[in-house]
């Protein structure tokens, strides 16, 4: 109720009206019957005349509710034919007029889609750059897939400011690109950046908070239970531990790597791909994959 009367309500757009305005809104009607009246006879009128026009359904609509013809009944013969015979004449001006409301209601509407359609592109231009700049934080600083590989980057890394840096990329990454969404209730708050504090603000959290998170989120995508719950996927393989080949193109040229997967971050639904990681030979350690469920073939997708 309070977001449907917000504008009357304390600070709202009408909630200290001027005494004009009020004196000027006060014969208004405090109901819509008159309107719901319009839309019910036009619904009779396309019900029993389905090829009638959009102005001929409006001649009917006022000619019935402004009481046209008891007002033509109170006109002497000589007035009435005079009014009838104006009104045969403005026809064809009527139509006009008629035409160019629907050219300007098809332009308006031409122009919201264009600008929804702008909008859609601006937004998906904003997500896509935004996970460009995820992938490009990850691989400036590595995606760590071990408890230890975080202990061990944090010390290498001497400002603090920089680890909250490495610590959100990795979540960052982990949430939007590797779309590792744990249903474990217990992390229902693994990838929050802050938390409320004792004086009830939110503070941001510090680093060993974050890399608690990040670990939790390592530990978890060992868990291929909690990450694709048997019931909603049963027939998602177990594909930790098996060995994989991938194609990259490198120096425009196809190579074949062999790996090992080491952990199932998460599978789509819609496309029914998985998404895992694996450690490849030649140093493409961490590749992110997607593996086809619809293909028996080796190749994947690679994102990184």
């Amino acid at each position: 109720m309070q977001q449907i009367f917000s504008d009357h309500l304390e600070n709202g757009k009408w909630a200290n009206a001027s005494p004009e305005l009020r004196q000027k809104t006060c014969g208004l009607p405090k109901h819509n019957k008159f309107s719901e009246s319009v839309f019910g006879h036009l619904d009779r009128l396309m019900r029993e005349k389905p090829n009638i026009t959009t102005i001929a359904s409006e001649a009917f609509i006022m000619f019935s509710h402004n009481k046209t013809s008891e007002w033509l009944e109170t006109k002497s013969p000589t007035d009435k034919d005079k009014l009838l015979a104006a009104a045969r004449k403005s026809v064809k001006s009527a139509r006009r007029e008629f035409k160019a409301r629907q050219l300007a209601i098809q332009e308006a509407r031409r122009l919201a889609v264009a600008e929804k359609l702008q909008q859609a592109e601006a937004l998906r231009l904003r997500r896509l750059q935004k996970r460009e700049k995820q992938t490009s934080d990850i691989i400036f600083w590595g995606l760590w897939q071990s408890e230890e590989q975080v202990t061990n980057s944090l010390l290498t890394i001497t400002s603090i400011g920089d680890k909250v840096k490495a610590l959100k990329a990795q979540l960052h990454f982990r949430q939007n690109i590797l779309q590792q969404k744990p249903s474990d209730p217990a992390l229902k708050d693994v990838y929050a950046m802050s938390k409320v504090g004792e004086t009830g603000r939110r503070i941001s959290l510090r680093y060993q908070e974050l890399a608690e998170n990040v670990c939790r989120l390592i530990r978890h995508s060992y868990s291929l239970d909690a990450v694709m719950p048997r019931d909603e996927a049963p027939d998602v393989p177990l594909l930790v531990g098996k060995r994989v080949g991938h194609r990259f193109l490198v120096q425009g040229r196809e190579i074949w790597y062999r790996g090992k997967v080491i952990s199932q971050v998460g599978w789509l639904h819609e496309s029914r791909m998985i998404v895992m990681l694996a450690k490849f030979t030649d140093n493409y350690n961490c590749a992110n994959q997607k593996h086809d469920l619809q293909d028996d073939s080796p190749s994947t997708a690679i994102i990184l």
